[in-house]
């Protein structure tokens, strides 16, 4: 059993009209919420400790006047108490970091049926949002998963599986007067239940033998031979890593 590791699976999708005026809305209200939250951290700085709970009871109305909804505002709260813990992680001080150029929102824990951002089992997302004045509608989303990732994502919805869902706008236009905005679905998993269903082999069919180096911000493979010989490496880096830019630290977002 592999404890507090998860798994997520990624939808791509386009909508446009009155829609993508949605989705964009309720992406800029959740970040300004995590903005209100950021700066007010900022000031109560001696005052935060290590609780979610706590961060929640001090700033939850601040996240709340801005988007009008306890999960997503429950959102940008923890994703910030995230970003104040990876500074202590890191001996960054927390009054320099600021939040990147990203627009997303997202339930804040995992949950059966993910409730404001639902999967429904035919790559349909049936989404919760805000527009700027406060009033509430749900769209639904047309979404196609990665390759392979289609059956897995049936299998959530029918057996009821946890799941915390998050929207990543990607980008957005114009077009004959019309507005656009493309991203993607992020749905995040238990990883016992991944592999559970989608592991492939239980033992190993092969004699090379791989290494793993995990960075805050990149992953490195290498594959070597029995003999040690190096046959292959790559770097991954993670785009979403830092929800922060580290500013005067020598680190970047």
């Amino acid at each position: 059993m592999v404890e507090n590791a998860f798994y997520t699976i990624k939808l791509a999708f386009n909508v446009g009209g009155d829609r993508a005026r949605k989705v964009l809305s309720t992406a800029w209200l959740f970040k300004l919420a995590c903005h209100r939250v950021l700066s007010r951290s900022k000031e109560l700085l001696n005052a935060l400790i290590p609780s979610k709970i706590a961060w929640v009871k001090m700033f939850y109305s601040d996240a709340r006047d801005l988007i009008p909804n306890k999960r997503y505002a429950y959102g940008a709260i923890y994703l910030v108490y995230g970003v104040w813990e990876s500074s202590r992680s890191l001996r960054i001080d927390y009054r320099n970091v600021e939040l990147s150029d990203w627009l997303i929102f997202q339930h804040y824990d995992r949950e059966v049926d993910g409730n404001v951002i639902r999967v429904l089992g035919d790559d349909t997302i049936l989404v919760t949002t805000y527009s700027y004045d406060g009033s509430k509608d749900r769209v639904l989303i047309k979404a196609k998963p990665n390759r392979g990732h289609g059956e897995l994502l049936k299998l959530v919805v029918e057996s009821k599986e946890k799941y915390m869902p998050r929207i990543v706008v990607r980008g957005y236009n114009i077009r004959n007067g019309k507005l656009y905005v493309n991203g993607e679905i992020h749905v995040t998993i238990g990883y016992d239940f991944y592999l559970k269903h989608m592991t492939r082999h239980r033992e190993p069919k092969g004699s090379l033998i791989g290494g793993v180096d995990v960075n805050a911000d990149r992953i490195n493979l290498i594959i070597i031979d029995e003999k040690g010989n190096l046959r292959d490496y790559k770097t991954f880096w993670f785009s979403e890593a830092w929800l922060g830019v580290i500013q005067g630290e020598g680190l970047g977002a």
